[in-house]
This record gives C-alpha cells, sequence and structure tokens, in this order.
C-alpha cells in the first residue's frame, strides 16, 4: 500500500500566507533533491513549535504550528503525500520548477483540512489528487499541475482556483456535494486527457474569467446536481460526447460556450440554459427525452451538426434574438416542442418531422427554414405547426399534412413560402387568420378525404403559382376578405359545392399571366436602407413599352402606382430589370408588389404578386421644420431639425416624389446638407405637390410640401 506523509497540523489562526513571517514551521529548498533528505530543506520560523523535524514530517505530536513549503528547486517525494485533520499545508513552486509527487496527493479525512498550492512552477502527481471530507484545496498564481490518473472531489469538499492554472489529469469526478470553483479573473484551464469527466451526485461547479473544462474523452452532468454554472467567456470541450441527465442542470451565462465533438444526450428532466450571447455547438447527432429543457436566450446560438430527436415531451425554448440551426433532420415525437417565443431564427437543413403531439411554434418576429421535407403527422389540433405574429416560415421542399387533426396554423402578419408541393390529406386541416400571407410556387393538393380542409380567413392572402389540385369530398373555405389566387390549373367554385367563397372582397380564382415571358420576378427588403428592391427579367419580350410598379399595404385589393421601368420593345434574349422603392409606409407590415405590363398600344397585364415584410418605423411629426411652406420656383427651402443635439451620427435617408410616382433620393451623414439637396431638386423641378421623406435610424417623417 502506499506509504503517506501526513500533516496533522492545528486549523487555529492561519491569518498570513507566503513570503511573511507567521506562526509555524517553513521549509524552503537549498538545492534540488529528494523530499526526504534533510540536505533539501532550510527551516525557519519554529517558534511556538514543539517539535521541529529536519524534513517536511509525515507526523507531528505538535498542532500548533501550520507548514509552509517554498519549493525553489527541483524536489521530488517518492510516495504519496496527504493532508490530514485539522492541518493547513501551503506550498508554493517557484518559476521552472517542480514538485513530483510520484504517488497520491490527498486532503482526506472528516475534519477541517486545507492546501494552499500556490506559485508560478509545476506539481506532477504520479497517482490520484483526492479531496474528501471538508477539505479544501486553493490554487493562485500561474501553476501548471499534471495528474497522472484521477481528480477526485467528494464529500462536501472545494477546489477552487483564482489563477492562471492549467490542470491536466487522465479523468475528473466531482461528486457527493464536492465543489469546483474556478472564479472569477481566473485563466484555469481543467484537461482530462485520457478518461471522462464526470459531474455527478449533488456536486457543485462553477467557471468564469476565460477558464474552462477540455475532456479528452466524454463529459457526464448527473444526479441532480444543485449547480453547475459557467460564465463571462468559460468553456466546456468534450471531444466526445456531451451528457447531462438524471435531473442535472447546467447553466451558460455571458458569452460561455460548450463545444462537444460528437453526440449530446439529454434524458431524465435535466436542462441546459443558455444565456447572453452563449452558444452550444454539438458537431454530431443530438438525444433529448423524459422531460429535458434547452431555453437559449438574449442572442444565444445553438448549433446542431447532424439530427436531432426530441421525444417524451422534451423542449427547446429559444427568447430573444436566440437561433437554432441544425444541419441534419430534426424530430419531434410524444409531446415534444420546439418554441420561438421572440426574434428568434430556426433554420433546418434537413427534414422535419413532427408526429403525436409535438409542437413547432413561432411567434413574434421569429422565422423557421426547412431545407428539405416537412411532415406534419400529428393527432392533436393543437400541435403542429403554428405561426403567430410577424413570423415567417419557408419551406424548400414538399410538406406534407399526413393526419387527422395534423395542423398547421398562420395568423397575425405571418408568412409562408412553399417552393415545392403542398399535400394535405387524410383530414388534415390548414387554418389561416389574420392578415398572414401563403405564397406556393408549386402546386397545393387536397385529397379526396371529407376531413380534410384548407381555411382562409379575415385578411389572408394566398397565391398559388403551380395548380390548385382537389378531391371533391375536401373543404376549401375562402372567407371574410381573404383571397386564394391560382396561377395554374384550378376547379371552378361553381363546379365543386366544398368550395365555399364569401361574397367581395373575398376572392378565389385565377391571376392573369404576362404575355411577355419572365424568368424570375422577386422582392426584397433591405433592411440597411429600409427599402423594397424588387428584380426581374424576361426571356422574351414583344411590344413591351414599360413596367408600372403597383403596391399594395396589407391588402391585395387596393394598389397605388409607385414607379415605372421602361422596357426593351422586342427581345429575344434575357433582359434583367429593378426598381427600388425607396419611401415605405410608415404603417409597414406585409406589402405586396406587382408588375404591370404596358404596350405600345396601350393595352396592359399584370405579373405575378410578391411580398415583402417590412421592419416598423417610429413615425416622428415634429423632428424636422421645413419652411417656407408653400414655396415659388427659384426659391431656397429650409430643412432643419428642430432639436440639432437630438440627432445622433448614422445615415439619413432624404426621399422626394411627386404624384406620378418619380422619385429621387440620396444618403446623408449631415443634417445641414438636406437643406440644399431638397431645393436644388425643387429648383430644377416643375411646380406642383411633392412628398418629402426623411429616414433616419428608426425614426422618420413625410411632409407634403408645395410648389408655386
Amino acid at each position: 500500500m502506499k506509504s503517506n506523509f501526513v500533516f496533522i497540523l492545528l486549523s487555529f489562526a492561519v491569518t498570513q500566507f507566503f513570503g511573511v513571517e507567521v506562526m509555524g514551521q517553513t521549509y524552503t529548498s537549498k538545492a534540488n533533491g529528494n523530499w526526504n533528505s534533510a540536505s533539501t530543506w532550510t527551516i525557519t520560523g519554529t517558534a511556538g513549535c514543539s517539535t521541529v523535524p529536519s524534513t517536511p514530517p509525515n507526523a507531528t505530536n505538535s498542532r500548533s504550528c501550520p507548514i509552509i513549503i517554498n519549493i525553489n528547486h527541483n524536489v521530488n517525494l517518492s510516495s504519496s503525500l496527504t493532508v490530514g485533520n485539522n492541518n493547513t499545508v501551503s506550498i508554493q513552486i517557484a518559476n521552472t520548477k517542480t514538485l513530483s509527487i510520484d504517488d497520491d496527493l490527498g486532503i482526506t479525512g472528516y475534519n477541517n483540512k486545507k492546501l494552499n498550492l500556490s506559485g508560478s512552477g509545476m506539481l506532477e502527481i504520479g497517482d490520484d489528487l483526492i479531496s474528501t471530507g471538508n477539505s479544501e484545496i486553493s490554487i493562485t498564481g500561474n501553476l501548471t499541475i499534471d495528474v497522472d490518473k484521477i481528480v477526485n472531489v467528494s464529500q462536501a469538499s472545494t477546489f477552487k482556483s483564482n489563477g492562471n492554472i492549467n490542470i491536466t489529469s487522465k479523468s475528473a469526478n466531482i461528486n457527493g456535494n464536492g465543489s469546483l470553483n474556478f472564479s472569477a479573473k481566473t485563466n484555469t484551464i481543467f484537461e482530462t486527457t485520457n478518461q471522462d469527466f464526470e459531474i455527478q451526485n449533488g456536486a457543485e461547479v462553477f467557471f468564469s474569467g476565460t477558464s474552462g473544462i477540455d475532456s479528452d474523452r466524454d463529459l457526464t452532468i448527473s444526479g441532480y446536481t444543485p449547480s453547475v454554472r459557467f460564465e463571462d467567456n468559460s468553456y466546456i470541450k468534450a471531444k466526445r460526447d456531451l451528457t447531462i441527465q438524471g435531473g442535472a442542470v447546467l447553466s451558460m451565462y455571458d458569452n460561455s460556450k460548450i463545444e462537444s465533438h460528437d453526440d449530446l444526450f439529454m434524458e431524465n428532466q435535466s436542462k441546459l440554459l443558455i444565456f447572453n450571447n452563449s452558444s452550444v455547438t454539438i458537431s454530431d447527432k443530438s438525444t433529448l427525452s423524459g422531460g429535458v429543457e434547452i431555453v437559449a436566450n438574449e442572442s444565444s446560438k445553438i448549433e446542431i451538426g447532424d439530427d436531432i430527436s426530441i421525444s417524451n415531451q422534451g423542449n427547446i425554448t429559444l427568447n430573444g434574438f436566440s437561433s437554432l440551426k441544425v444541419s441534419g433532420n430534426t424530430t419531434l415525437e410524444n409531446g415534444s416542442k420546439i418554441n420561438g417565443n421572440a426574434d428568434n431564427k430556426i433554420t433546418i437543413d434537413g427534414r422535419l418531422t413532427l408526429s403525436d403531439q409535438s409542437l413547432v411554434n413561432l411567434n413574434g418576429n421569429s422565422s423557421l427554414q426547412v431545407q428539405d421535407r416537412a411532415t406534419i403527422d400529428t393527432n392533436n389540433p393543437s400541435a403542429g405547426l403554428k405561426l403567430n405574429g410577424n413570423s415567417t416560415g419557408k419551406f424548400n421542399s414538399e410538406v406534407r399534412l399526413n393526419r387527422n387533426a395534423s395542423t398547421l396554423v398562420s395568423s397575425g402578419t405571418s408568412s409562408i413560402t412553399f417552393k415545392d408541393d403542398v399535400k394535405v390529406r387524410n383530414g388534415a386541416d390548414v387554418i389561416l387568420q389574420g392578415n398572414s400571407t401563403v405564397t406556393s410556387e408549386k402546386d397545393i393538393i387536397l385529397d379526396n378525404n371529407y376531413g380534410t380542409s384548407w381555411t382562409n380567413s379575415q385578411s389572408v392572402i394566398v397565391l398559388v403559382e403551380g395548380d390548385f389540385l382537389k378531391g371533391r369530398n375536401s373543404n376549401l373555405n375562402v372567407r371574410n376578405s381573404s383571397s386564394f389566387e391560382i396561377t395554374g390549373s384550378f376547379p371552378t367554385e361553381g363546379s365543386d359545392p366544398r368550395i365555399k367563397v364569401d361574397s367581395s372582397p373575398a376572392y378565389y380564382g385565377a391571376l392573369r399571366i404576362l404575355p411577355v415571358e419572365f424568368l424570375y420576378f422577386y422582392a426584397d427588403y433591405q433592411p440597411e436602407t429600409k427599402s423594397g428592391l424588387l428584380t426581374w427579367a424576361t426571356s422574351k419580350e414583344w411590344e413591351n413599352s414599360h413596367f408600372e410598379i403597383e403596391r399594395g399595404v396589407n391588402t391585395i385589393n387596393t394598389w397605388e402606382t409607385v414607379g415605372r421601368v421602361e422596357g426593351n420593345g422586342y427581345s429575344e434574349g434575357p433582359i434583367e430589370y429593378s426598381f427600388t422603392n425607396d419611401i415605405l409606409p410608415i404603417t409597414r407590415g406585409n406589402i405586396f408588389y406587382r408588375l404591370k405590363q404596358v404596350d405600345f398600344d396601350g393595352s396592359y397585364t399584370y405579373s405575378s404578386t410578391r411580398a415583402i415584410q417590412a421592419q416598423n418605423t417610429s413615425e416622428a411629426k415634429t423632428a424636422w421644420n421645413v419652411y417656407p411652406n408653400p414655396s415659388s420656383l427659384g426659391s431656397e427651402v429650409n430643412v432643419k431639425l428642430i432639436q440639432p443635439g437630438s440627432f445622433q451620427d448614422g445615415k439619413i435617408h432624404v426621399a422626394l416624389s411627386n404624384l406620378l410616382g418619380q422619385i429621387k433620393s440620396y444618403y446623408t451623414s449631415s443634417p445641414e446638407e438636406i437643406t440644399s439637396i431638397i431645393s436644388d431638386w425643387l429648383n430644377a423641378s416643375a411646380s406642383g405637390l411633392y412628398i418629402l421623406d426623411i429616414s433616419w435610424g428608426n425614426q422618420r417623417q413625410q411632409v407634403k410640401l408645395m410648389r408655386n
């Protein structure tokens, strides 16, 4: 068995630390050598000590003296070193020097004992580092500690660090109410090189200040652990699996990071809480089951490198600009949920599958994008896929609603884009409410089942660029002032008694096609300039005079002309066009665009409709003073801030438009330039009514100008 040097010392009043005269025995190395050789040591500070061994003792009859050991040379202890009951031992290791212990370093027993480690040298432990039974290990300075086997902290013992410390061991086990505290301003790296890092059974762990755990294999947190907390740029790195189980709670704050190079496993009511720009990156699969919960707050990020499976009421909740990105497939079952509560982004590069009573629920300005097939196979109307508020959904592959009570619900001003077919069958339901919009670039298909239904209500707009295919037993309801427009083929209202359309302004029917052949037509919101950018191209034109750009705000029943782009007349090859709608309505929301293509003879046709979602802008009614108004041709019009000190540095967008939709716009960072800009524009224009639009930050003001 291992022989131990047991320091039995009274913990009555150690009030000073290294390098200061204190009552006790101080051993200072004077040469490289062996711990057990008297020639290695100089002894000082023996006042009040009943016995003074010639080497740091393994036992003493006197408990009146703490022991201080200064390692100023390379010293080797060929056995183990144990700090026993009621002892305080302080070891300081000088820069570039090494204390090597061939066996264990243990702080054991049941009464209070303490080991202080400091300096900037190296501590090598040939076997285990063990702390049990109300022990305390305190580390400061810039030490490097190398443990050959295991670090074990248990039985209410405390291991704390406050310095630039590097601890390396083959494995680590923090359990039995043991405490690992690497506190503020530390830069401690706790690395396991060959086996697992385990935190379990009531342990408390705290890392901050760029400190972290670096496990060469698995990291496991389990057993209703009361507190495992990382903050202030601290981190967890696991080269294999990260497992959180048995009711454990792991919290990440203030730019902290989790990196697992393999899988994430969470089960049995465990929790992962992420705050304030912290991140979780899992390189492989993630499995969540048994009531587990991940909550991401305050711009935090979750990235899964492969598939994620959530079952048995597992939940992921995103708040405050947080995001979830899954590179593989996402599967939810048995009442599991993903909630995007406010301004969240969910990106799924693979398939999305919902079954049983599972739910994906988006609110606020949240968004969902699914690259591969989406399947909703839920069995409860309260489950399925729900988009609320101003949320958006984009599905780049086929969408299937497969089952009775499988439900897709959209409300508020949310919008959905389907890039492939939508198949609603076996009694599934699509329910669209509020001012939500749906654009389907291919077919919408309702099967022949009596329970299958698609319902528009309130001011919903559905645009189908492919065909609308419907079995006679399924139901289409177009209610209130909603609309359902189809570019391709469709059954007429009179031919199918299960197509029910309210009286005007509700609308069901065809959308006219342009005689010119389009390659594409896109509408995109530009947040930097707070404008709408329209781009389109034709592959063939015949007698094409020009395009008039028409806009509808939160409706496609009322249109206004906002611009004109000249056509190419005749063309047999691709022609590209663009138009920027600089002045958006103060009341933003869903803004629709269509192209009115006008021939040389004045005849015209309309394009398909495109939509953008514009961010809200507050209207500032009294920020700018414009005078004189009315004004005369040739005179200057002054545009001044009422409170010049209220302007913060940033771009100001200035636009001037007339009743013909002609617009001039300009960006400036100087409020003083606006007067000369507007005056020059007006002096080069005819008399009439103009709209001056000034946007800056999230503020906007419009002024009507009369020019005589």
